[in-house]
This record gives C-alpha cells, sequence and structure tokens, in this order.
C-alpha cells in the first residue's frame, strides 16, 4: 500500500513538472494571460467646442473624471453634437454618469447656460490608466496571441530562469467600441496582425510575462 501512494505521488510529482514545461501552448496561455489584464488603452480625446466662438476648441480625454459640454453657442446654434452622442452612449455603458448643472457664460456676465456634465463612475474608472505625466488612457480591448514563432531554449540570467518569445497577435475589441466609433464618425486601426516579441520568467507560480513583473 505504502509503495502505491508512493508511487501515486511520483507520478503527480512528475504531471506538476510537466505542467511547466516550455511549449506553444504553455507561452500562449502565459502572454494571453498577461494581455487580457493589460489591456490595450489609448488617449481618446474628444474635441469639445466652446460656446464662445466657432474656432475655441478645447480637447477632452475619455477617463475625465468628469466633462462638462455644451449643448449650444452663444447663438443658439447647436454644436458639440458628435461629442455629445459618444457621451451618452458612454453613460448607457455605465462608464459615465450623466447630469445638469448651470454655468456662467462669461466672466463678466451673469448669464448663464445649462450645461450637461459627465462624470466617471467606478465602471468607468476601472476602464482608465493613467500614464505617468500623460492625459489618461482609455482601455478599448486587449491582444490575443494567434501564434507562437519561436521561443528560446530556458536559460539563466541575473537569477532568473528566462524565455524569449516571438508571437503574432491581434486586436481583440470590447463589444461596444465598434458601436462608440460608429456615433463618433470614426474608426480605430487596429484589427491588423503584429509580430511582437516578450521576455518570459519562470517563477514559484509558473511562467510570467515579465511585464507583469514590472
Amino acid at each position: 500500500m505504502k509503495k502505491h501512494i508512493a508511487l501515486s505521488f511520483v507520478a503527480f510529482a512528475l504531471a506538476a513538472c510537466s505542467d511547466d514545461k516550455p511549449s506553444n501552448a504553455l507561452f500562449e496561455e502565459t502572454i494571453n494571460q498577461f494581455a487580457e489584464q493589460e489591456g490595450v488603452c489609448l488617449p481618446l480625446v474628444l474635441n469639445i467646442q466652446n460656446p464662445s466662438g466657432r474656432d475655441s476648441f478645447r480637447q477632452i480625454p475619455l477617463g475625465s473624471s468628469e466633462i462638462q459640454i455644451i449643448e449650444a453657442n452663444s447663438s443658439g446654434n447647436a454644436i458639440n453634437q458628435s461629442a455629445l452622442k459618444q457621451l451618452d452612449f458612454l453613460a448607457d455603458e455605465g462608464f459615465y454618469k450623466k447630469s445638469e448643472t448651470d454655468i456662467q457664460l462669461n466672466p463678466k456676465s451673469s448669464e448663464t447656460t445649462t450645461a450637461l456634465v459627465y462624470r466617471i463612475t467606478e465602471k468607468g474608472q476601472k476602464q482608465t490608466r493613467t500614464p505617468k505625466d500623460a492625459i489618461p488612457h482609455f482601455c478599448v480591448g486587449h491582444q490575443k496571441v494567434e501564434k507562437i514563432n519561436w521561443y528560446t531554449e530556458p536559460s539563466a540570467s541575473n537569477n532568473m530562469t528566462v524565455s524569449r518569445v516571438s508571437y503574432e497577435a491581434r486586436f481583440v475589441a470590447e463589444k461596444w467600441l465598434a458601436e462608440l466609433m460608429k456615433v463618433g464618425g470614426g474608426k480605430l486601426p487596429l484589427d491588423e496582425i503584429h509580430a511582437q516579441t516578450a521576455t518570459l520568467i519562470k517563477t514559484n507560480e509558473g511562467w510570467k510575462d515579465a511585464r507583469e513583473l514590472r
């Protein structure tokens, strides 16, 4: 009985070790796990016209904590229609919450108008990345490995076991992205497959993408 248990343990140990053995499937899974967590996050900017003049614009990035926008200029003509459609769509998706407020059109005048206010929600904050010294980036999808081209034999480097991997990946968009682009009249050229490289490091928890460990 003890011999049977011992043999079973050895078989289990060998199976566990084989889970970390380099292979296309293992390295594809490792890179995909990181890619889903990291996401593809871009500086998407809304061009918002101020009510004071036709050529007075400001650029507001999606992911900003609050966005105020006016529906009509000082002459009563409609403005910011494309930006409003995009923001309304993002509000419907739960990334922003819409409300209204009165704002002063001119500091030298008591005249006010109604502005639409979009405040980012918890869901929207999770969709936002803010790189150091940069404007907010809004996450619109993630990369997915199409195939592993090659990988190097694992070797020791700086007291770690590492492997260099070449792979091809394509962009997987969030389900709502196509509609957001349609509403805004734009298109993201992210449907191409690109060759990339990654460094994978063997840890006590299995192989990890080096970018995940920074």
